[in-house]
């Protein structure tokens, strides 16, 4: 999996990034990471698609979150989030039925992959997919966590709500009723 991010990454060191080829790597179903050099930098894109409906709008909703999220962050790769394919994927096969969430580009300078930089940062971009698969997971978990919590508050007030039954007035063996009092 790191051999298109290592071309692309050395080439990058050594000046000559425009000179390696873009690669699409196939990753999972209906989904492919294109890394494409250039002169001055590799742009990684993810393609990122979801067969069930909750889980694409979870990941539109955190894959923004996670563009802001990554504008605080200090030397890390800026990033975008689009729903259409980026300009860099004009001349990369498509695929004809493809319409993933969205695409995904981290763009990677020279200074992230220096001084022994390289195989952190491709660990990290080869291992974006199960980070992203995680917190997915994690949200639903916690969205249905949440749902639990406030039907079981609503059963409460449901049951508060039933009304109560009348005391039975309680009778002796004779007949007469029974007062305490």
């Amino acid at each position: 999996m790191a051999a298109p991010f290592d071309r692309a990454f050395d080439a990058l060191r050594e000046g000559r990034g425009g000179s390696v080829p873009p690669a699409a790597i196939p990753w999972r179903k209906n989904e492919v990471v294109y890394v494409v050099p250039q002169a001055d930098r590799v742009t990684v894109i993810f393609a990122i698609d979801f067969t069930e409906s909750d889980e694409r709008a979870i990941a539109k909703s955190f894959l923004m979150e996670f563009v802001d999220a990554q504008r605080v962050a200090n030397n890390s790769p800026p990033c975008t989030f689009t729903p259409d394919a980026p300009l860099e994927l004009k001349s990369m096969p498509m695929p004809p039925s493809h319409t993933p969430v969205g695409f995904l580009s981290f763009v990677i300078f020279p200074q992230h992959v220096d001084r022994g930089r390289q195989e952190k940062t491709i660990t990290l971009l080869t291992g974006f997919r199960n980070y992203l698969h995680y917190h997915l997971k994690a949200t639903k978990t916690y969205m249905h966590m949440r749902m639990r919590k406030r039907v079981v508050g609503l059963l409460q007030v449901l049951n508060r709500a039933v009304p109560e039954e009348e005391a039975k007035a309680k009778k002796t063996a004779k007949g007469r009723t029974f007062n305490r009092g």
